[in-house]
């Protein structure tokens, strides 16, 4: 049985490099996106769609999106 991807929820700056100041603002207005150091894609859109921004139902290309207008970014699990 294989395992569901995991992701990491990150701040960036416009170079790629971690904005920890942003990742700060993001902690203090979205607490569930640092509550947990690994979500799965379905977490995520789950969140976006019922969480805290109540958007409605949406997917991972809308939780990815949305994510991207907060400042926010996930990369994979890797290792």
């Amino acid at each position: 049985m294989s395992h569901p991807q995991l992701y990491l929820v990150e701040a960036r700056d416009a170079k790629g490099n971690l904005d920890f100041e942003k990742e700060s603002q993001l902690m203090k207005a979205y607490p569930y996106l640092f509550s947990r150091r690994y979500f799965t894609i379905d977490d995520l859109a789950w969140w976006v769609s019922y969480g805290q921004p109540q958007l409605g139902p949406s997917g991972p290309s809308e939780a990815r999106a949305f994510l991207a207008s907060i400042g926010a970014c996930i990369r994979p699990k890797t290792w």
